[in-house]
């Protein structure tokens, strides 16, 4: 069992209100995004609270227009983001030293309505111009999970000091 937020929580830390939490869930944008509960409310992980602040703020910064193309890509950044924000853990396995060194995700190739858009990570900025995407959009996790930092910590905090009473008792 893991700690779960709730539609308030994820309206704190993300910036993205109840009602437009309900919008983005009726038009199918949210599908795979928090878990629908017994009661029918839905709850959400720490890593899609950080999902969600991530399109919240690709969208509200007009950086990516579909908010579909928005939850795709916060999808692959959360991870970048989560690691960056967290403190490391004191064995750091491979997957956790991946996450910390990669520090660009792009996305490109969505020519046409409808069309997937497809992700790519890398190490350094140079390495993205060798490969000639036709970037659609060029993420930096380091000054994304940054800006962030002040909203999320405190739901990453929850989230570890939540795992670490589950675990002693």
């Amino acid at each position: 069992m893991i700690f779960l937020f709730d539609p308030a929580d994820l309206s704190q830390y993300s910036g993205l209100s109840p009602d437009n939490q309900r919008d983005w869930r009726r038009r199918g944008f949210l599908d795979g995004v928090g878990e629908l509960q017994s009661n029918g409310r839905w709850k959400y992980s720490a890593i899609n609270v950080i999902r969600i602040a991530v399109a919240k703020t690709l969208v509200s910064r007009r950086l990516v227009t579909d908010i579909a193309d928005a939850i795709h890509i916060a999808g692959r950044v959360a991870s970048y983001v989560w690691f960056r924000l967290s403190a490391p853990s004191k064995t750091p396995d491979k997957i956790e030293d991946h996450y910390r060194q990669i520090r660009y995700v792009v996305a490109f190739g969505a020519m046409e309505e409808g069309d997937q858009i497809q992700i790519e990570v890398f190490e350094k900025l140079e390495s993205v111009g060798k490969f000639r995407l036709g970037a659609l959009l060029v993420v930096d996790c380091h000054i994304l999970a940054d800006e962030l930092a002040e909203i999320l910590r405190p739901a990453i905090a929850m989230h570890v000091n939540a795992m670490i009473m589950r675990d002693s008792i």
